[in-house]
């Protein structure tokens, strides 16, 4: 609620009340919409090294020895792609992981 109160003639002051209660509301919906970007961000980070769509320097890093072992990072242009069923359900899950990171 607004409840200007005059100082000199020509300005105001406005004192602001604020809710505990919507403010405790709104930094649980801010904390709970961060966890959420951390975790999706995650999961598409993971999806991105087991289809190998990472740059070439991302290979040096710990994610790629684990869950892009085996892949060659090249941005995914597929200069040393396979065609089995394990790497189309690889590119499928990064591509729907890209998507929804997008959509936030």
């Amino acid at each position: 609620i607004f409840s200007p109160t005059f100082v000199f003639q020509s300005s105001f002051v406005f004192h602001m009340a604020v809710d505990l209660l919507a403010l405790r509301v709104t930094l649980g919906a801010t904390i709970v919409l961060a966890a959420k970007f951390f975790v999706t961000t995650c999961i598409q980070g993971g999806a991105r090294f087991k289809t190998g769509t990472r740059p070439p320097e991302d290979a040096s890093l710990g994610l790629a020895k684990t869950l892009g072992k085996g892949v060659t990072q090249d941005y995914g242009l597929g200069l040393n792609s396979s065609t089995s069923t394990v790497a189309e359900r690889h590119r499928m899950r990064e591509t729907r992981w890209l998507r929804i990171v997008q959509n936030d």
